[in-house]
């Protein structure tokens, strides 16, 4: 039997520097997610030592906020950062290999990733600002003090590299995607 031949595909033609950028994008959200949940250990014990060293009933009333925040300071942020990790992955897969729907879905995924991890930072933000909380101001502070010393950096580094970096991957394969318009 004869086959009847399709016309070849044209392979997908994007941004290599999008790839190599999304990828660094990941590689930077995953180390922030180890260092987070390396980090919560440490924070989460010398709080609770300090906390218990001064009257053991009334430390051990206060061990659950204590989880609590250590929880809302670290482990949710790293299971956000990985969550982006991944995300930014798959978006430098799809970018290289994939077609045009994977890329703008997994574009969008991680949209609403960095608008989420923005919006922890925000309410991380305004739960440090409130006065008259003493339990939490004073346990914040004494995680803060447990953890490694990269641990305010930490933080940080997610919004920033999703604030500056997702735009410009966009931007990269934008541009590319309207100088080549005959890839799909």
């Amino acid at each position: 039997m004869n086959r009847l031949s399709r016309p070849a595909r044209p392979k997908p033609n994007r941004s290599g520097s999008a790839v190599i950028l999304s990828f660094t994008l990941a590689a930077i959200l995953l180390a922030c997610a180890v260092f987070l949940l390396d980090a919560a250990g440490p924070a989460r014990e010398a709080a609770a030592e300090t906390l218990l060293d001064d009257n053991d009933d009334f430390g051990a009333n206060y061990l659950p906020l204590l989880d609590a925040i250590v929880n809302f300071r670290f482990v949710y942020p790293a299971i956000g950062c990985l969550l982006l990790a991944a995300a930014f992955a798959a978006l430098a897969v799809a970018s290289r290999i994939g077609p045009r729907w994977s890329v703008i879905a997994l574009g969008v995924f991680c949209i609403l990733g960095s608008i989420g991890l923005l919006c922890v930072a925000v309410i991380r933000a305004l739960a440090d600002m409130q006065v008259g909380d003493y339990e939490y101001d004073e346990l914040t502070s004494w995680l803060k003090a447990g953890a490694p010393s990269g641990f305010e950096s930490a933080e940080e580094i997610p919004m920033l590299t999703t604030l500056f970096g997702l735009p410009l991957v966009g931007a990269l394969l934008i541009f590319r995607h309207f100088r080549n318009p005959e890839s799909d």
